[in-house]
Protein backbone atom coordinates (compact mmCIF):
# COMPACT_ATOMS: atom_id res chain seq x y z
CA UNK A 1 0.00 0.00 0.00
CA UNK A 2 1.34 3.44 -0.97
CA UNK A 3 1.85 5.64 2.09
CA UNK A 4 3.69 8.65 0.64
CA UNK A 5 2.49 11.46 -1.63
CA UNK A 6 5.32 13.56 -3.07
CA UNK A 7 4.61 16.89 -4.79
CA UNK A 8 7.41 18.01 -7.11
CA UNK A 9 8.39 21.68 -7.48
CA UNK A 10 9.50 23.20 -10.80
CA UNK A 11 13.13 23.55 -9.73
CA UNK A 12 13.39 19.80 -9.07
CA UNK A 13 12.31 18.87 -12.60
CA UNK A 14 14.52 21.53 -14.15
CA UNK A 15 17.47 20.17 -12.17
CA UNK A 16 16.73 16.58 -13.12
CA UNK A 17 13.94 15.72 -15.59
CA UNK A 18 14.25 12.04 -14.62
CA UNK A 19 13.16 12.90 -11.06
CA UNK A 20 9.73 11.67 -12.12
CA UNK A 21 11.08 8.13 -11.93
CA UNK A 22 13.21 8.52 -8.78
CA UNK A 23 10.55 7.96 -6.10
CA UNK A 24 9.34 4.32 -6.08
CA UNK A 25 6.26 3.20 -4.17
CA UNK A 26 4.87 6.74 -3.89
CA UNK A 27 2.25 8.92 -5.54
CA UNK A 28 4.29 11.54 -7.41
CA UNK A 29 2.22 14.66 -8.09
CA UNK A 30 3.03 17.31 -10.71
CA UNK A 31 1.05 20.51 -9.96
CA UNK A 32 -0.61 22.26 -12.90
CA UNK A 33 1.23 25.45 -11.97
CA UNK A 34 4.54 23.60 -12.43
CA UNK A 35 3.51 22.53 -15.94
CA UNK A 36 2.68 26.16 -16.77
CA UNK A 37 6.08 27.30 -15.49
CA UNK A 38 7.82 24.63 -17.56
CA UNK A 39 5.96 25.77 -20.69
CA UNK A 40 7.10 29.36 -20.13
CA UNK A 41 10.69 28.30 -19.54
CA UNK A 42 10.73 26.28 -22.76
CA UNK A 43 9.61 29.35 -24.68
CA UNK A 44 11.37 32.34 -23.13
CA UNK A 45 14.43 31.31 -21.11
CA UNK A 46 17.78 31.76 -22.83
CA UNK A 47 19.55 29.11 -20.75
CA UNK A 48 19.77 26.16 -23.13
CA UNK A 49 20.10 23.63 -20.30
CA UNK A 50 16.86 24.80 -18.70
CA UNK A 51 15.10 24.78 -22.07
CA UNK A 52 16.35 21.25 -22.77
CA UNK A 53 15.32 19.98 -19.34
CA UNK A 54 11.89 21.61 -19.66
CA UNK A 55 11.33 19.86 -22.98
CA UNK A 56 12.60 16.57 -21.54
CA UNK A 57 10.05 16.73 -18.71
CA UNK A 58 7.31 17.25 -21.31
CA UNK A 59 8.56 14.27 -23.30
CA UNK A 60 8.63 12.11 -20.17
CA UNK A 61 5.07 13.05 -19.24
CA UNK A 62 3.90 12.48 -22.81
CA UNK A 63 5.47 9.02 -22.74
CA UNK A 64 3.83 8.22 -19.39
CA UNK A 65 0.44 9.48 -20.61
CA UNK A 66 0.45 6.80 -23.32
CA UNK A 67 -0.31 4.29 -20.54
CA UNK A 68 -3.23 6.18 -19.01
CA UNK A 69 -4.84 9.42 -17.85
CA UNK A 70 -2.40 11.61 -15.90
CA UNK A 71 -5.31 13.36 -14.16
CA UNK A 72 -6.34 10.03 -12.64
CA UNK A 73 -2.79 8.74 -12.19
CA UNK A 74 -0.57 6.38 -14.18
CA UNK A 75 1.23 3.47 -12.49
CA UNK A 76 4.93 2.89 -13.27
CA UNK A 77 6.95 -0.31 -13.01
CA UNK A 78 8.77 0.97 -9.91
CA UNK A 79 5.50 0.99 -7.96
CA UNK A 80 4.95 4.74 -8.14
CA UNK A 81 1.93 6.57 -9.56
CA UNK A 82 2.46 9.74 -11.60
CA UNK A 83 -0.39 12.21 -11.31
CA UNK A 84 -1.10 15.77 -12.52
CA UNK A 85 -3.31 17.84 -10.19
CA UNK A 86 -4.49 21.38 -9.51
CA UNK A 87 -5.49 23.01 -6.22
CA UNK A 88 -9.11 23.60 -5.24
CA UNK A 89 -9.86 27.31 -4.82
CA UNK A 90 -12.71 26.60 -2.37
CA UNK A 91 -10.49 25.66 0.56
CA UNK A 92 -7.36 27.83 0.69
CA UNK A 93 -5.52 28.44 4.00
CA UNK A 94 -5.71 32.11 5.02
CA UNK A 95 -1.95 32.63 5.06
CA UNK A 96 -1.60 31.67 1.38
CA UNK A 97 -1.79 33.99 -1.62
CA UNK A 98 -2.89 31.84 -4.57
CA UNK A 99 -1.58 34.41 -7.03
CA UNK A 100 1.91 33.19 -6.11
CA UNK A 101 3.30 30.01 -7.64
CA UNK A 102 4.82 28.68 -4.40
CA UNK A 103 1.56 29.23 -2.52
CA UNK A 104 -0.37 27.37 -5.23
CA UNK A 105 1.87 24.36 -4.66
CA UNK A 106 1.40 24.68 -0.89
CA UNK A 107 -2.38 24.93 -1.36
CA UNK A 108 -2.33 21.72 -3.40
CA UNK A 109 -0.21 19.97 -0.77
CA UNK A 110 -2.61 21.08 1.95
CA UNK A 111 -5.51 19.78 -0.13
CA UNK A 112 -3.84 16.35 -0.41
CA UNK A 113 -3.16 16.40 3.35
CA UNK A 114 -6.84 17.05 4.11
CA UNK A 115 -8.04 14.37 1.69
CA UNK A 116 -5.46 11.70 2.61
CA UNK A 117 -5.21 11.46 6.40
CA UNK A 118 -3.54 8.04 6.15
CA UNK A 119 -0.66 9.26 3.97
CA UNK A 120 2.40 11.43 4.51
CA UNK A 121 2.47 14.52 2.29
CA UNK A 122 5.86 15.92 1.26
CA UNK A 123 6.84 18.73 -1.10
CA UNK A 124 10.07 17.94 -2.94
CA UNK A 125 11.86 21.22 -3.66
CA UNK A 126 15.22 22.96 -3.65
CA UNK A 127 13.58 26.24 -2.62
CA UNK A 128 14.21 26.92 1.07
CA UNK A 129 11.82 29.89 1.05
CA UNK A 130 8.92 27.45 0.94
CA UNK A 131 10.00 25.83 4.21
CA UNK A 132 8.51 28.34 6.68
CA UNK A 133 5.01 28.37 5.19
CA UNK A 134 5.08 24.60 4.77
CA UNK A 135 5.86 24.20 8.48
CA UNK A 136 2.88 26.38 9.40
CA UNK A 137 0.68 23.97 7.43
CA UNK A 138 2.39 20.92 8.96
CA UNK A 139 3.63 19.83 5.54
CA UNK A 140 7.04 18.21 5.17
CA UNK A 141 9.69 19.56 2.81
CA UNK A 142 12.29 17.29 1.23
CA UNK A 143 15.37 18.47 -0.64
CA UNK A 144 15.94 16.74 -3.97
CA UNK A 145 19.57 15.68 -4.38
CA UNK A 146 19.44 13.66 -7.55
CA UNK A 147 22.53 15.05 -9.28
CA UNK A 148 25.60 12.83 -9.25
CA UNK A 149 27.83 15.80 -8.35
CA UNK A 150 25.75 16.43 -5.26
CA UNK A 151 26.08 12.79 -4.25
CA UNK A 152 29.86 12.95 -4.64
CA UNK A 153 30.05 16.08 -2.50
CA UNK A 154 27.84 14.45 0.10
CA UNK A 155 30.03 11.34 0.15
CA UNK A 156 33.16 13.53 0.41
CA UNK A 157 31.92 15.30 3.54
CA UNK A 158 30.62 12.04 5.02
CA UNK A 159 34.07 10.48 4.58
CA UNK A 160 35.78 13.49 6.17
CA UNK A 161 33.45 13.41 9.18
CA UNK A 162 34.20 9.71 9.64
CA UNK A 163 37.94 10.49 9.48
CA UNK A 164 37.61 13.24 12.09
CA UNK A 165 35.80 10.89 14.45
CA UNK A 166 38.68 8.42 14.19
CA UNK A 167 41.44 11.04 14.36
CA UNK A 168 40.55 14.41 16.01
CA UNK A 169 43.91 15.93 14.97
CA UNK A 170 42.71 15.73 11.36
CA UNK A 171 39.93 18.19 12.24
CA UNK A 172 42.40 21.07 12.49
CA UNK A 173 44.09 20.13 9.22
CA UNK A 174 40.80 19.78 7.33
CA UNK A 175 39.47 23.03 8.81
CA UNK A 176 42.50 24.90 7.42
CA UNK A 177 42.05 23.34 3.98
CA UNK A 178 38.30 23.96 3.84
CA UNK A 179 38.74 27.49 5.18
CA UNK A 180 41.20 28.24 2.38
CA UNK A 181 38.86 26.79 -0.25
CA UNK A 182 35.92 28.84 1.04
CA UNK A 183 38.02 32.03 1.06
CA UNK A 184 39.06 31.44 -2.56
CA UNK A 185 35.45 30.81 -3.59
CA UNK A 186 34.28 34.01 -1.89
CA UNK A 187 36.99 36.09 -3.59
CA UNK A 188 36.35 34.57 -7.00
CA UNK A 189 32.59 34.93 -6.71
CA UNK A 190 33.01 38.64 -5.98
CA UNK A 191 35.21 39.09 -9.05
CA UNK A 192 33.54 36.80 -11.56
CA UNK A 193 29.80 36.68 -12.13
CA UNK A 194 28.08 34.13 -14.33
CA UNK A 195 27.52 35.81 -17.69
CA UNK A 196 23.99 36.19 -19.01
CA UNK A 197 23.61 34.06 -22.10
CA UNK A 198 21.56 34.96 -25.13
CA UNK A 199 21.40 37.37 -28.09
CA UNK A 200 23.14 40.75 -27.53
CA UNK A 201 19.88 42.73 -27.50
CA UNK A 202 18.36 40.36 -24.93
CA UNK A 203 21.47 40.50 -22.74
CA UNK A 204 21.44 44.30 -22.87
CA UNK A 205 17.76 44.41 -21.94
CA UNK A 206 18.21 42.01 -19.01
CA UNK A 207 21.20 44.00 -17.73
CA UNK A 208 19.18 47.21 -18.00
CA UNK A 209 16.31 45.65 -16.03
CA UNK A 210 18.71 44.49 -13.32
CA UNK A 211 20.43 47.88 -13.09
CA UNK A 212 17.12 49.74 -12.78
CA UNK A 213 15.80 47.28 -10.20
CA UNK A 214 18.93 47.71 -8.04
CA UNK A 215 18.64 51.49 -8.32
CA UNK A 216 15.00 51.55 -7.21
CA UNK A 217 15.61 49.05 -4.38
CA UNK A 218 18.50 51.17 -3.15
CA UNK A 219 16.26 54.26 -3.04
CA UNK A 220 13.50 52.35 -1.24
CA UNK A 221 16.10 51.01 1.19
CA UNK A 222 16.88 54.59 2.18
CA UNK A 223 13.23 55.68 2.27
CA UNK A 224 10.47 53.06 2.04
CA UNK A 225 7.94 55.86 1.45
CA UNK A 226 9.70 57.19 -1.66
CA UNK A 227 6.66 57.23 -3.95
CA UNK A 228 8.66 57.94 -7.10
CA UNK A 229 10.88 54.90 -6.49
CA UNK A 230 7.90 52.77 -5.44
CA UNK A 231 5.89 53.42 -8.60
CA UNK A 232 9.02 53.32 -10.74
CA UNK A 233 9.89 49.84 -9.48
CA UNK A 234 6.30 48.59 -9.83
CA UNK A 235 6.17 49.89 -13.41
CA UNK A 236 9.54 48.26 -14.10
CA UNK A 237 8.15 44.90 -12.95
CA UNK A 238 5.22 45.36 -15.33
CA UNK A 239 7.62 46.12 -18.17
CA UNK A 240 9.58 42.98 -17.27
CA UNK A 241 6.37 40.95 -17.11
CA UNK A 242 5.39 42.17 -20.57
CA UNK A 243 8.86 41.46 -21.95
CA UNK A 244 9.29 37.98 -20.45
CA UNK A 245 5.59 37.15 -20.85
CA UNK A 246 5.28 35.79 -17.32
CA UNK A 247 3.13 36.52 -14.29
CA UNK A 248 5.87 36.38 -11.66
CA UNK A 249 6.90 39.99 -12.27
CA UNK A 250 3.27 41.16 -12.08
CA UNK A 251 3.05 39.41 -8.71
CA UNK A 252 6.27 41.12 -7.62
CA UNK A 253 4.71 44.50 -8.41
CA UNK A 254 1.51 43.50 -6.63
CA UNK A 255 3.34 42.39 -3.47
CA UNK A 256 5.44 45.56 -3.50
CA UNK A 257 2.40 47.86 -3.67
CA UNK A 258 0.24 45.87 -1.24
CA UNK A 259 3.00 45.76 1.38
CA UNK A 260 3.60 49.50 1.03
CA UNK A 261 -0.13 50.26 1.26
CA UNK A 262 -0.83 47.99 4.22
CA UNK A 263 -1.89 49.81 7.37
CA UNK A 264 -1.67 53.26 5.77
CA UNK A 265 -4.30 55.80 4.80
CA UNK A 266 -6.07 55.37 1.49
CA UNK A 267 -3.92 55.94 -1.60
CA UNK A 268 -5.87 56.04 -4.87
CA UNK A 269 -2.70 55.84 -6.99
CA UNK A 270 -1.76 52.53 -5.39
CA UNK A 271 -5.34 51.21 -5.55
CA UNK A 272 -5.66 52.04 -9.26
CA UNK A 273 -2.24 50.53 -9.95
CA UNK A 274 -3.19 47.33 -8.10
CA UNK A 275 -6.41 47.05 -10.11
CA UNK A 276 -4.39 47.21 -13.33
CA UNK A 277 -2.14 44.41 -12.08
CA UNK A 278 -5.21 42.31 -11.34
CA UNK A 279 -6.29 42.77 -14.97
CA UNK A 280 -2.86 41.52 -16.07
CA UNK A 281 -3.29 38.50 -13.79
CA UNK A 282 -6.72 37.80 -15.36
CA UNK A 283 -8.51 38.58 -12.09
CA UNK A 284 -11.02 40.81 -13.87
CA UNK A 285 -13.80 40.58 -11.29
CA UNK A 286 -11.41 41.69 -8.56
CA UNK A 287 -10.08 44.52 -10.74
CA UNK A 288 -13.55 45.87 -11.60
CA UNK A 289 -14.58 45.72 -7.95
CA UNK A 290 -11.53 47.81 -7.04
CA UNK A 291 -12.24 50.28 -9.85
CA UNK A 292 -15.81 50.77 -8.69
CA UNK A 293 -14.59 51.58 -5.17
CA UNK A 294 -12.23 54.21 -6.59
CA UNK A 295 -15.00 55.73 -8.71
CA UNK A 296 -17.31 55.82 -5.70
CA UNK A 297 -14.89 58.18 -3.94
CA UNK A 298 -15.48 60.84 -6.66
CA UNK A 299 -12.48 62.97 -5.75
CA UNK A 300 -9.80 64.78 -7.72
CA UNK A 301 -7.20 62.25 -6.57
CA UNK A 302 -9.28 59.23 -7.59
CA UNK A 303 -9.90 60.87 -10.99
CA UNK A 304 -6.16 61.51 -11.46
CA UNK A 305 -5.30 57.95 -10.40
CA UNK A 306 -7.64 56.44 -12.99
CA UNK A 307 -6.32 58.75 -15.71
CA UNK A 308 -2.75 57.80 -14.83
CA UNK A 309 -3.41 54.08 -15.27
CA UNK A 310 -5.36 54.74 -18.47
CA UNK A 311 -2.37 56.54 -19.95
CA UNK A 312 0.01 53.79 -18.77
CA UNK A 313 -2.13 51.17 -20.51
CA UNK A 314 -2.28 53.35 -23.63
CA UNK A 315 1.52 53.57 -23.61
CA UNK A 316 1.68 49.76 -23.92
CA UNK A 317 -0.97 49.93 -26.68
CA UNK A 318 -3.44 48.14 -24.40
CA UNK A 319 -6.28 50.19 -25.81
CA UNK A 320 -9.16 48.14 -24.40
CA UNK A 321 -7.71 48.49 -20.91
CA UNK A 322 -7.08 52.21 -21.45
CA UNK A 323 -10.72 52.62 -22.51
CA UNK A 324 -11.85 50.94 -19.28
CA UNK A 325 -9.92 53.40 -17.12
CA UNK A 326 -10.84 56.50 -19.14
CA UNK A 327 -14.54 55.56 -18.93
CA UNK A 328 -14.30 55.16 -15.15
CA UNK A 329 -12.55 58.53 -14.87
CA UNK A 330 -15.31 60.20 -16.90
CA UNK A 331 -17.91 58.92 -14.43
CA UNK A 332 -16.18 61.11 -11.83
CA UNK A 333 -15.77 64.14 -14.14
CA UNK A 334 -18.13 63.82 -17.12
CA UNK A 335 -17.32 67.35 -18.33
CA UNK A 336 -13.55 66.88 -18.52
CA UNK A 337 -12.81 67.50 -22.21
CA UNK A 338 -9.24 66.20 -22.16
CA UNK A 339 -10.27 62.82 -20.75
CA UNK A 340 -13.06 62.54 -23.33
CA UNK A 341 -10.55 63.31 -26.09
CA UNK A 342 -8.19 60.67 -24.67
CA UNK A 343 -11.04 58.16 -24.58
CA UNK A 344 -11.95 58.97 -28.19
CA UNK A 345 -8.30 58.51 -29.18
CA UNK A 346 -8.18 55.11 -27.45
CA UNK A 347 -11.33 54.05 -29.33
CA UNK A 348 -9.74 55.24 -32.57
CA UNK A 349 -6.50 53.32 -31.92
CA UNK A 350 -8.63 50.28 -31.10
CA UNK A 351 -10.31 50.49 -34.54
CA UNK A 352 -13.69 51.39 -32.99
CA UNK A 353 -14.62 54.17 -35.40
CA UNK A 354 -18.29 54.57 -34.48
CA UNK A 355 -17.45 54.75 -30.76
CA UNK A 356 -14.78 57.35 -31.56
CA UNK A 357 -17.29 59.58 -33.35
CA UNK A 358 -19.87 59.11 -30.61
CA UNK A 359 -17.36 60.11 -27.92
CA UNK A 360 -16.23 63.19 -29.87
CA UNK A 361 -19.86 64.30 -30.17
CA UNK A 362 -20.26 63.85 -26.41
CA UNK A 363 -17.27 66.15 -26.02
CA UNK A 364 -18.97 68.70 -28.30
CA UNK A 365 -22.06 68.54 -26.09
CA UNK A 366 -19.82 69.74 -23.24
CA UNK A 367 -18.03 72.45 -25.27
CA UNK A 368 -19.08 73.10 -28.88
CA UNK A 369 -16.37 75.77 -29.24
CA UNK A 370 -13.49 73.36 -28.70
CA UNK A 371 -11.69 73.49 -32.06
CA UNK A 372 -9.60 70.31 -31.62
CA UNK A 373 -12.75 68.19 -31.43
CA UNK A 374 -13.75 69.32 -34.95
CA UNK A 375 -10.24 68.66 -36.24
CA UNK A 376 -10.31 65.13 -34.80
CA UNK A 377 -13.74 64.48 -36.31
CA UNK A 378 -12.32 65.59 -39.66
CA UNK A 379 -9.50 63.05 -39.36
CA UNK A 380 -11.86 60.22 -38.42
CA UNK A 381 -14.29 60.89 -41.28
CA UNK A 382 -11.41 61.24 -43.73
CA UNK A 383 -9.19 58.32 -42.72
CA UNK A 384 -11.71 55.81 -41.36
CA UNK A 385 -15.06 56.67 -42.90
CA UNK A 386 -13.61 57.80 -46.26
CA UNK A 387 -16.21 60.59 -46.23
CA UNK A 388 -14.41 63.53 -47.86
CA UNK A 389 -17.31 65.99 -47.73
CA UNK A 390 -18.02 65.54 -44.02
CA UNK A 391 -14.29 65.58 -43.22
CA UNK A 392 -13.85 68.86 -45.14
CA UNK A 393 -16.71 70.44 -43.20
CA UNK A 394 -15.11 69.59 -39.85
CA UNK A 395 -11.68 70.91 -40.89
CA UNK A 396 -13.33 74.15 -42.03
CA UNK A 397 -15.10 74.41 -38.68
CA UNK A 398 -11.75 74.07 -36.93
CA UNK A 399 -10.33 76.95 -39.02
CA UNK A 400 -13.40 79.05 -38.27
CA UNK A 401 -12.68 78.71 -34.54
CA UNK A 402 -8.88 78.72 -34.73
CA UNK A 403 -7.74 80.42 -37.97
CA UNK A 404 -4.25 80.88 -36.54
CA UNK A 405 -4.21 77.73 -34.42
CA UNK A 406 -1.24 75.40 -33.92
CA UNK A 407 -2.50 72.97 -36.55
CA UNK A 408 -4.18 75.48 -38.88
CA UNK A 409 -1.63 74.75 -41.61
CA UNK A 410 -2.37 71.02 -41.43
CA UNK A 411 -6.12 71.69 -41.55
CA UNK A 412 -5.73 73.86 -44.68
CA UNK A 413 -3.53 71.23 -46.31
CA UNK A 414 -6.08 68.50 -45.55
CA UNK A 415 -8.88 70.60 -47.06
CA UNK A 416 -6.90 71.12 -50.27
CA UNK A 417 -6.18 67.40 -50.55
CA UNK A 418 -9.81 66.46 -49.89
CA UNK A 419 -11.21 68.95 -52.41
CA UNK A 420 -8.91 67.55 -55.09
CA UNK A 421 -10.15 64.04 -54.33
CA UNK A 422 -13.78 65.21 -54.55
CA UNK A 423 -13.19 66.66 -58.03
Amino acid sequence: MIKNILILDTNVLLTEPQALYKYPNAIVVIPQTVLKELDKIKMIRTDKTLQFNGRQVSRNLFSISAAGDLQKGVALENGSIIKVADFNTDNIPKNLNVKLKDDQILALANQFKEDNKDKEITIVTNDLNMLIKAQSLDIKIMHHSGLSKGSKVKRFFSNQIATIKKNPIMAVFLALILGGIIAIIVVLSSVFEAPIKGPPDLVARVQLFEAKEKQYLKLLGKDSNDQKALFGLAELYIEMGHYYKDSENYNKALDLLEQNHKGKKRNFRIEAFISRLHFYLSLNDVAFSELNKIVKAKSDKSFEALNEQANKAHKYQEFTLAITYFKKAIIIKPKDINTRLDLANAYYENKQTDQTIKELHKALAVDDKHAIIYYNLGLVYWQSKKDSNTATGYFEKYLELQPEGDIAKQAKSHIETLKKSIK
